[in-house]
C-alpha cells in the first residue's frame, strides 16, 4: 500500500513520454531488490491526482522481509511518495483485479484565499447544482462556511474495498 501527492506526475500509469508515479517506484523497487521491478496498479489516475491508500503488486524471488522493503523503498523514494505497508500475498494476487471498488473525495476550497490541496470554485458556488452533479460522491466542503447551503450532503457512498483517491 502507497500514498503519494501527484502534483508533479502525469498519474499513476508509466509512460513513454512523462515522468509517473509508476516510473519512481519501479526504479526505487529495483534498486532494493536488485532486479528490474514492474508493479500493477489497482487503477490508473490522472495528472496530479493524490493518492492516500493506493494498492499495488509486483513479483519477485528475492526474499526480503516486507517491513524491510517498506523501509528500503522509501529510503529511495522522492518525499511526495511514501510506502505505507507490504505483506505477502499469493502468486495469484494482482491489485488491478483485486479491487473491488474505489472512494473518490473531491476537496472544494470556498474561499478567495488559495489552497494548492482543493479544487478551485468562485465563492458565489452554487452548492444545491454541485449536490446534484456529484450526488453519488462525498463532498466536502472547506470553511469559511458561511450558508447551510454549503453543508456538506449527508448520504454515505457504499464502498467495498478500495485505494482512497483524493482528485484536485
Amino acid at each position: 500500500m502507497m500514498a503519494y501527492r501527484g502534483t508533479k506526475y502525469h498519474g499513476f500509469q508509466r509512460q513513454d513520454n512523462a515522468h509517473t508515479v509508476q516510473e519512481a517506484v519501479e526504479q526505487a523497487l529495483g534498486s532494493v531488490l536488485n532486479h528490474p521491478a514492474t508493479i500493477y496498479g489497482c487503477s490508473r489516475t490522472d495528472t496530479g491526482v493524490h493518492a492516500r491508500q493506493y494498492c499495488f503488486s509486483f513479483q519477485t524471488e528475492r526474499p526480503i522481509q516486507p517491513l524491510n522493503l517498506v523501509r528500503g523503498v522509501n529510503g529511495r523514494l522522492p518525499d511526495d511518495i511514501s510506502l505505507l505497508s507490504a505483506e505477502d500475498a499469493a502468486l495469484s494476487f494482482h491489485a488491478r483485479y483485486a479491487c473491488r471498488g474505489k472512494e473518490y473525495l473531491y476537496l472544494i476550497h470556498n474561499s478567495e484565499s488559495p489552497n494548492r490541496f482543493c479544487g478551485i470554485l468562485p465563492v458565489t458556488t452554487d452548492a444545491p447544482l454541485i449536490r446534484h452533479c456529484y450526488k453519488p460522491v462525498r463532498i466536502a466542503l472547506s470553511a469559511p462556511m458561511t450558508s447551510k447551503a454549503f453543508a456538506a450532503p449527508r448520504h454515505s457512498v457504499p464502498v467495498l474495498s478500495a485505494p482512497s483517491m483524493i482528485f484536485l
